[in-house]
């Protein structure tokens, strides 16, 4: 049998798995305008992916107080699961390379600041879940 370098490989979700980009400008844009947020552009959002919600609104709003901070998170959530629902795509041959990757015999993680509710939502909307470990997914 070969040896693996590496028993575990660990991929980032969002920007390197699957195309979300859009969903998440998107759903910042409907945050900054439910709560009458200053707008910030496209870039300055795609900027902040992969930052946790709290200090992802801190980094766009850095003069805002905790209460509006804790307030864009909640709405972001709403806006995200309920009212602005998209299912974003893996990117093309992302589910082909994840594949090979575990018929070698590689354990496969995923590392984001998504919260789990939105990690299983994802990977359900996927169909990736099988590819990765329960135990690995963190």
């Amino acid at each position: 049998m070969k040896t693996i370098p590496y028993q575990l490989l660990i991929f980032d979700w969002d920007g390197t798995l699957i195309d979300s980009a859009a969903h998440i400008v998107n759903c910042i844009h409907q945050v900054h305008s439910t709560l009458s947020l200053a707008a910030c552009s496209d870039a300055e959002i795609r900027n902040i992916i992969g930052l946790g919600l709290e200090e992802a609104f801190q980094a766009l709003h850095p003069k805002a107080s905790d209460a509006q901070i804790q307030a864009a998170a909640h709405e972001y959530k709403q806006q995200f699961f309920v009212h602005n629902r998209q299912v974003s795509a893996l990117f093309t041959g992302a589910r082909e390379t994840l594949e090979a990757l575990d018929q070698q015999g590689y354990l496969l993680a995923i590392a984001t600041s998504k919260s789990r509710q939105g990690l299983n939502q994802v990977l359900a909307e996927t169909q990736a879940k099988s590819l990765f470990s329960n135990y690995a997914l963190c």
